[in-house]
């Protein structure tokens, strides 16, 4: 069944993060998804792959929207995503499924005087995802 053609939100989630998974791990990652179970987890899933590490909480997009509404951002994956980023760790984000496929959007590139970031603001992430994508240096 495709993911957009469930109706239950956590069947959806679930399936997006296998997705994803998938994804990562079809281009050389280790991934490891988080159970579901643990409350306040700040994120679905840590992918590592040569030395680089990526935390990422798997979003799906609502079919024809183009963008993420902040307020499908947690505060404590916004607090600790701020903390990891203070502690030197620079791939930090969201990866999103639009119906185009999968997109990247960074912790630091998000406008939090916005309510929302759209595609301009993110990656599009492809089939042969390799470890130099996510090590770009970041200042905080």
């Amino acid at each position: 069944m495709s993911i957009t053609k469930m109706t239950n939100n956590k069947a959806i989630g679930n399936s997006a993060e296998r997705a994803f998974a998938s994804l990562m791990f079809q281009s050389g990652w280790w991934v490891h998804i988080f159970a579901t179970k643990v409350v306040g987890q700040p994120f679905d899933c840590i992918c590592a792959n040569q030395g680089v590490v990526w935390f990422v909480d798997v979003k799906h997009i609502d079919q024809g929207k183009d963008y993420l509404l902040h307020s499908r951002i947690e505060a404590n994956q916004r607090n600790s995503m701020k903390m990891l980023a203070n502690r030197g760790f620079t791939t930090l984000g969201f990866a999103c499924l639009f119906d185009d496929g999968w997109y990247l959007l960074r912790f630091e590139n998000i406008d939090w005087n916005e309510n929302k970031s759209g595609k301009d603001r993110m990656e599009k992430l492809n089939k042969n995802i390799n470890k130099t994508f996510f090590a770009k240096s970041v200042a905080f």
